[in-house]
């Protein structure tokens, strides 16, 4: 968790997501604040070149409160908190106001967002009990 200014977007590796790879963009940020994670001059962070992959826009010049996962490669992607600086008001009031882990240890997560991950498992759920309903019904006539 980070804010910074976008200095270059270029191509970036191959994403995995969902059992598949994804082309990818790359955001180097010149490092304002850090609230968790590495504390470097700048960080790169990868997101799905697609929207409809929650691929994150990136612009150069602008600057960001960055929500990133990962430890060895940085990822965002549309369904975090990330967001341009200047709608970031509430959220870095509250990180300035917060205590910092003496033990370098996660920070609460007050968001109220959901993970990529947990919108998945919730999507595959539904569309497994739609293939049951179906196939109950189908078997009923």
């Amino acid at each position: 968790m980070f804010s910074g200014e976008v200095v270059d977007v270029g191509e970036g590796p191959p994403i995995r997501m969902m059992g598949s790879r994804l082309p990818s963009s790359r955001a180097t940020l010149r490092v304002s604040e850090v609230w968790k994670g590495p504390e470097q001059e700048t960080l790169e962070v990868s997101t799905p070149v697609s929207g409809s992959a929650c691929g994150y826009p990136f612009k150069e010049g602008q600057e960001y409160l960055v929500y990133a996962d990962g430890k060895q490669e940085l990822k965002v992607d549309l369904c975090s908190e990330t967001k341009p600086l200047s709608k970031a008001g509430v959220n870095l009031q509250a990180l300035r106001n917060s205590e910092r882990p003496k033990d370098g240890g996660p920070l609460s997560d007050t968001s109220g967002g959901i993970s990529v991950g947990m919108m998945a498992g919730v999507a595959g759920l539904g569309m497994a009990a739609s293939f049951l309903l179906i196939v109950g019904l189908v078997r009923a006539d």
